[in-house]
């Protein structure tokens, strides 16, 4: 994996690397009742999934109640909103504004669907693992993907795989605004508890599902910290060997989605080698369409801000700064969870007992269910497993293909032929035709050996072309000689036949002054081409 942070400022957004101390005070009831909660009061205390990544909808801590046994509450002035007093949930601890936004546009390309759902992983600021049972590891010949594994960006990346020999391009913003963790001594939800009080002492095949029903209720962890805010992420599929096609790497692409991406919520963007340097390949490459047009199977990802239909938001084009400023502005009155730290579920139950280590176990299983593992391929004839990236093969470059085992370029295939046979030749006057045959392909020729005194001979010679770049119009030219004594040879005839992409040989027949020549031809195009002239990829 290799990534790269594109630095950009923003004036309308403040940047600071340190959080802002809450001002914090105790309010009287009818204050408390008169003032909203923090922002995102109640994205803490939730049941979560990690192999999906995602929040459950149902709470194990009471995230909704603010008021103490004094009828008093916690009230914080909120410095992103004008200082406005805002009420914490009892269970919220260490609430800070955080107001650390910028349009840094982080670019990053995951040559493996598996390498990139792993990335997923880094929004969990600590180790989930800790307290559940042993999970599955990659091994020397096996790689494994647990969390995030279903996650719906997850799907996007694996379901491109199965198609095609693709890398993925992430470019992402995001902003924080906010953190809060839950007190230790916060008061569990009375549904949740009631929910355990029915799970069976024993946990066996019968009784798994009692067990499997609240881990599809709230999930196999919880939210015990949060950092809040927004970000956008925008995963583009790249198919690694049209990109070799197109003389692009996959770094390539990703640099310049990332100056596209920064220039589409800037506008104004500093002269760079990477904005050069893509300019320069729009022009020449992509014939001054954008990349982002260019490669558009994209899957979009918008956590946080006011509007629920924000589809995109890196590259929109005209107009997509005002979207962009728009949403980062929402941020601040409805921030969603940008990390987070968890504890798995089965933490909760306070008495030690069958019932937490049943849940446990039940947990431990499901996750191990849903991870995604995968035997590596053996690499075909010509490549070799790679050293940089587990999983994958590799090739030596050369002027043909790249070392990710991709043509270099359109129109490669190696060139076969079979000269067969002439019939009815009319050489020499006095004597039969000592025939010979000139194959012609570009600037490559061979010949056939002469047939002595013989008006139908029959050759049946095979000749290898190797690889040969072919264009729409190419032609082999085939020639047949009589020879007299080398530098008066009579030429019998010639006729030129389209070089075109087929299944195997394909039989011709020329027809001269006198007689004919019959051949065979196999355009057979290399890796991952196909089409009459090899000009168009294939999908493995």
């Amino acid at each position: 994996i290799q990534a790269v942070s594109l630095l950009l400022s923003l004036n309308l957004v403040l940047v600071l690397l340190s959080s802002v101390k809450a001002q914090c005070t105790t309010a009287t009831y009818e204050e408390c009742q008169r003032t909203n909660f923090v922002p995102g009061h109640n994205l803490g205390g939730e049941g979560f999934d990690i192999t999906t990544l995602t929040r459950k909808g149902a709470y194990v801590y009471k995230m909704e109640s603010s008021i103490t046994r004094n009828r008093t509450c916690t009230v914080c002035k909120n410095a992103l909103m004008a200082n406005e007093a805002q009420k914490l949930p009892l269970s919220v601890v260490d609430w800070r504004v955080i107001p650390r936004c910028s349009t840094r546009v982080h670019s990053a390309v995951y040559e493996t669907s598996l390498a990139f759902i792993k990335s997923t992983n880094s929004v969990v600021v600590n180790d989930w693992r800790v307290g559940l049972g042993v999970m599955p590891m990659s091994g020397v010949n096996v790689e494994v993907a647990v969390s995030g594994s279903h996650s719906k960006i997850a799907e996007y990346v694996m379901k491109k795989a199965k198609n095609d020999k693709y890398s993925f391009s992430s470019q992402e913003v995001s902003c924080n605004y906010y953190s809060y963790r839950i007190k230790g001594n916060a008061k569990i939800k009375p549904q949740f508890l009631e929910d355990l009080k029915f799970l069976p002492k024993t946990y066996n095949s019968h009784t798994k599902v009692h067990y499997q029903r609240i881990v599809d209720i709230y999930g196999t962890h919880y939210i015990r910290q949060v950092q809040l805010g927004g970000w956008v992420r925008e995963v583009t599929a790249l198919r690694t060997c049209e990109l070799a096609l197109d003389g692009l790497t996959d770094d390539e692409v990703k640099d310049c989605l990332g100056v596209e991406a920064s220039i589409n919520i800037l506008q104004v963007v500093n002269a760079s080698s990477k904005l050069n340097a893509c300019k320069e390949a729009k022009s020449k490459k992509l014939s001054n369409s954008n990349f982002s047009h260019k490669y558009n199977e994209r899957e979009v990802e918008v956590i946080g801000g006011g509007s629920t239909d924000v589809a995109e938001l890196l590259f929109l084009g005209e107009g997509g700064q005002s979207i962009f400023k728009t949403w980062v502005d929402s941020l601040k009155a409805t921030p969603d969870i940008i990390s987070y730290a968890l504890a798995p579920l089965h933490e909760l139950v306070r008495k030690a007992g069958s019932t937490k280590e049943n849940l446990k176990q039940a947990i431990t299983e499901y996750i191990k269910e849903r991870a995604i593992m995968q035997q590596c391929p053996k690499c075909p004839g010509g490549s070799f497993p790679s050293q940089g990236q587990k999983c994958t093969c590799t090739c030596q470059e050369s002027q043909e293909v790249t070392s990710g085992c991709c043509p270099k370029e359109r129109g490669l295939g190696t060139l076969s032929m079979i000269v067969k046979k002439a019939e009815h030749l009319y050489g020499d006057v006095f004597s039969k035709t000592d025939a010979y045959v000139k194959v012609i392909f570009e600037r490559a020729e061979q010949r056939t050996p002469v047939i002595w005194n013989n008006n139908d001979p029959v050759w049946n010679q095979k000749m290898e072309f190797g690889t040969v770049k072919v264009l729409v119009g190419s032609q082999m030219k085939v020639e047949v000689w009589d020879q007299d004594k080398g530098f008066d040879d009579d030429k019998l005839g010639a006729c030129q036949t389209p070089v075109k992409a087929t299944s195997g040989f394909e039989e011709h027949i020329c027809y001269l002054k006198h007689g004919s020549i019959t051949f065979a031809l196999k355009l057979a195009c290399v890796s991952t081409l196909m089409g009459s002239h090899c000009e168009n990829h294939r999908a493995h």
